[in-house]
């Protein structure tokens, strides 16, 4: 199974991209900066991060990334 990262997943394109790839079946992590509201779909791993003007380490979202 294809594990994806979304970034900006909680955003207007991100939570289309989102729910596009888990109708196709794909296994997903969701980067936000937010919870998102609605909450996604059961299944999609939800990772937050700080605000993209701060420098943080990304290796934990990409970990297990296909």
């Amino acid at each position: 199974m294809t594990r994806v990262l979304v970034t900006g997943a909680s955003g207007f394109i991100g939570r289309a991209v989102v729910s596009a790839f888990a109708q196709s079946g794909f296994t997903l992590r969701a980067a936000v900066r937010r919870p998102p509201q609605p909450a996604f779909a059961a299944g999609v791993e939800v990772m937050q991060h700080p605000d993209l003007s701060q420098s943080f380490d990304w290796r934990p979202l990409l970990e297990g990334i296909d």
